[in-house]
């Protein structure tokens, strides 16, 4: 079952009164993490846009745990992000549970909001993500997307079933 609501309305072109903006650089170091470059190649969205992940960010990668927090990079392959990139970005990260360990696979979204709040300027998104809840098989996520002016372009906050252990 799928539902879904839209408000529009004109995104601001002024600059905000306060913004907290990003801890991550506004572009990938030389030595970030390409999934495209695993063996095998690009797969689903890396395929379609450009990914990249700081190193140590991915804890579950190593077989390691560590804090329900994931970070990267984001941007559509031969074009320049748009709002409708900015709000996919709200959710193109690995779900942050996998750093906790012990379940990997798919996380269904059981709801999702999504707001858009400027327009992104050219270049790489900077995509944050923290759950701050985790229980009964269900996680939550919030998630702030950045452009390279340093403004926030999406914030999206959602409520996940949790992998299934196997």
């Amino acid at each position: 079952m799928l539902h879904s609501t839209i408000t529009a309305g004109v995104l601001p072109s002024d600059a905000p009164r306060l913004d907290d903006g990003s801890a991550l650089a506004a572009e990938p170091d030389p030595d970030a993490l390409d999934p495209a470059s695993a063996e095998g190649g690009a797969r689903g969205l890396a395929a379609a846009c450009e990914l990249r992940y700081p190193r140590g960010a991915l804890p579950f990668l190593r077989g390691e745990t560590g804090p329900p927090e994931m970070a990267g990079w984001a941007r559509p392959r031969g074009e320049e992000p748009d709002a409708l990139f900015a709000l996919l970005s709200g959710d193109i990260l690995p779900p942050s549970v996998f750093n906790l360990g012990g379940a990997f696979g798919w996380a269904p979204t059981v709801q999702l909001t999504a707001l858009l709040r400027a327009r992104p300027a050219p270049g790489w998104l900077r995509v944050e993500s923290r759950s701050r809840a985790v229980s009964s098989g269900q996680f939550d996520e919030d998630v702030t997307v950045v452009d390279a002016r340093g403004r926030t372009v999406c914030q999206a906050r959602q409520l996940a079933l949790a992998p299934l252990a196997r």
